[in-house]
């Protein structure tokens, strides 16, 4: 070593000796820096590790996903294999509801007592009628290679009691309802929108009004 560079060396030992706590500044300074630098790579190390845990559970969702709407589908094609193919126009639209009022009012039509009660044959005439009868309007129709969804609405209400209604609904949900079971050939129904509401009649009888949606699912 020269003369010179001893002369600095001694200098600057001489400078962190006469200020001790500068030198302990300077290695908790250098301390701190490496230990953000060693921060900064875990906390990216962290990030790539989230972001690939994520995508992870995206696929693993995807595959469940997928492996449950297969599994769905062919519960579905194993149930409604065979069902009838026109059942809303074969079956739900040649429903006649409320008959007994019908038997009741035909039975007293021609007595000479209500030759002139209008309001009595225009009853009879409307139970008897399509107009008190399921009428579908088809409002969307989707379908892939082997199954086919059709939403439709009714075109107008209907008047019913209350066995016509349990009937109805063992049809449309496929389960008993007091006497009435579901029929085997029907294809998936399901309700989109549901209202019943209680309809004032010059009959005794509790008669409600009915209007909904409905969603047929079935083999093409």
């Amino acid at each position: 070593m020269d003369i010179k560079s001893h002369f600095s060396f001694v200098k600057s030992a001489s400078f962190f000796q006469k200020f001790p706590g500068l030198s302990l500044l300077i290695l908790v300074g250098v301390w701190l820096f490496f230990l953000s630098l060693f921060s900064v790579s875990l906390v990216s190390k962290r990030k790539d590790l989230d972001e690939m845990n994520q995508q992870f559970s995206m696929l693993k969702y995807r595959f469940e996903k997928t492996a449950s709407d297969q599994r769905k589908k062919r519960q579905f094609i194993h149930r409604y294999q065979g069902h009838r193919a026109y059942f809303l126009e074969e079956v739900l639209e040649k429903m006649l509801f409320l008959t007994p009022e019908i038997r009741a009012l035909e039975g007293i039509e021609n007595h000479p007592s209500f030759q002139n009660w209008s309001e009595m044959r225009n009853r009879l005439n409307f139970l008897k009628s399509s107009q008190n009868q399921l009428r579908f309007s088809e409002l969307k129709r989707i379908q892939d290679s082997s199954i086919e969804e059709v939403e439709a609405s009714l075109m107008h209400s209907v008047e019913l009691d209350s066995q016509d209604l349990k009937k109805l609904l063992s049809y449309i949900e496929r389960i008993q309802i007091g006497d009435f079971s579901p029929l085997p050939d029907s294809p998936q129904l399901t309700f989109k929108r549901f209202n019943l509401e209680r309809n004032k009649t010059f009959s005794s009888k509790e008669v409600y009004k009915l209007n909904f949606e409905i969603i047929k699912r079935e083999l093409k």
